[in-house]
């Protein structure tokens, strides 16, 4: 059930990569619950030690969620605008994974259709003239 979790304190200093949001938010609220029984049940050095601990695996996260996203790193401090800059972290982190890193054109996939796929010549030959390419 909790297979997600071990994954947020190993890749603690990794900020390469991607998050997913489903398990970022995962790791949010379990962050969240884990905080609020420590600090119910008295174990106030617990809880303080379970936030200084969690600080650089949250920031590798937050990275690595943006990443997903489409966005550059550096949009992690647009949390430091005030008043409106938390909300806007939030609003970014809340956007949809980017399925690819990069989609190939239209006119690109089927070049890689004909040459590659097909294994054979080019079905016409490039022809140069004066001022343009006659097909």
């Amino acid at each position: 059930m909790l297979d997600f979790y071990p994954q947020f304190w190993t890749k603690a200093f990794d900020f390469e990569g991607r998050t997913k949001r489903i398990d970022y938010w995962k790791i949010i609220l379990v962050n969240l619950v884990l905080g609020i029984v420590f600090y119910k049940l008295g174990l106030v050095v617990v809880y303080y030690l379970f936030a200084i601990a969690s600080i650089c695996p949250s920031i590798a996260m937050n990275i690595r969620r943006i990443r997903d996203t489409g966005r550059q790193w550096q949009w992690i401090f647009i949390a430091l605008v005030p008043l409106i800059g938390p909300f806007w972290l939030i609003w970014i982190e809340f956007q949809p994974s980017l399925q690819s890193e990069w989609k190939a054109p239209r006119a690109l996939a089927c070049w890689h259709q004909i040459f590659i796929h097909l294994k054979s010549q080019p079905p016409f030959c490039w022809k140069y003239s004066d001022k343009s390419f006659i097909l």
